[in-house]
């Protein structure tokens, strides 16, 4: 589908729809999935690997989280048809073994570990693809900027363009270089801009999965090149549009700093998160001795996705 970037924000932002950007080739193929249709996609992906030994909607599924919406049987169908693409990401020789000697099912830590080397593969192939797209918008500027020289080495020749000319016109060459060196030093900005942010997002990401609340001092611990006021310069200037932040009004010293959530999250499990947290902060509110820290979380969970989709109506 050609999609436009509106149009998959739309899709992303409904809370019925499970999304994921897979690598395939030379570019990020955004694959979309309404719940309703979970059942279908999982026997279609066992059937794929049953006949002909392909996994890559597994790890489609996989990568849309879709264990968070099956229990019983149907999620033990799902995690059994992970073990199996999983176990062939094992080294050949230790995939003969266990084949042999009976030992193919995975255990919950080795499947852990598979998927986070799985993740990390697909993140590394992103970055490829991204660097080799801004790789293409340079050579086209850089074309763009050769035919501009050519064209003014026209007009040049004509009898009635030749007039007092300025410095800069002189040196059509040189505009023309340093108008290159200054693109090229902004693709590269965006381009590290946006590696950096995507680093950022996915601690902040893996943290909700988890239900943990990150702040700046979770990415810190997780972003080793950082210091702590690089960060919040980062943030102030490139992260207002990517990286989302609200105060828990809490006493104890671990809510001190804002929690922070990435704007994709959002778009994935606001709605979710928004409907959880006004069941739990009416719960406490109705509760005869509620948990004041649970009332505090909730309730400023609530006001923000509150306020996020009130403007988004």
């Amino acid at each position: 589908f050609n999609w436009d970037e509106d149009q998959i924000q739309t899709l992303q932002s409904n809370p019925s729809v499970l999304y994921a950007d897979i690598p395939r080739g030379s570019r990020l193929v955004p694959y979309v999935l309404h719940k309703e249709n979970l059942d279908p996609a999982i026997k279609a992906a066992r059937e794929l690997l049953d006949q002909k030994g392909e996994d890559l909607e597994v790890h489609i599924l996989s990568e849309m989280g879709a264990e968070r919406y099956l229990d019983g049987e149907r999620l033990k169908a799902f995690e059994g048809l992970e073990q199996r693409s999983l176990f062939k990401m094992l080294p050949w020789f230790r995939r003969m073994w266990r084949s042999l000697f009976g030992g193919r099912k995975l255990k919950k830590h080795e499947m852990a570990l598979l998927k986070n080397q799985l993740r990390r593969e697909f993140e590394q192939e992103k970055a490829r693809i991204q660097k080799s797209e801004a790789r293409r918008k340079q050579k086209e500027l850089v074309e763009e900027r050769l035919k501009g020289e050519s064209e003014a080495q026209k007009a040049e020749k004509k009898p009635e363009s030749r007039k007092i000319e300025t410095a800069s016109v002189d040196d059509p060459k040189g505009l023309i270089q340093k108008d290159i060196e200054k693109t090229k030093e902004k693709l590269e900005l965006d381009e590290q801009v946006r590696h950096n942010l995507d680093r950022i997002s996915k601690i902040l990401d893996e943290a909700w999965d988890r239900k943990e609340l990150p702040n700046r001092t979770h990415v810190l611990e997780n972003l080793k090149d950082f210091d702590e006021d690089g960060l919040i310069m980062f943030l102030k200037k490139y992260g207002r549009k990517e990286i989302y932040s609200f105060r828990v009004r809490n006493e104890d010293p671990k809510y001190v700093w804002p929690i922070l959530i990435s704007k994709k999250y959002i778009q994935r499990h606001g709605r979710r998160l928004y409907k959880e947290a006004i069941e739990e902060a009416d719960k406490q509110r109705a509760a005869s001795m509620p948990n004041q820290e649970k009332f505090d979380v909730f309730t400023a969970i609530e006001d923000f996705f509150g306020r996020i989709f009130a403007r988004s109506r």
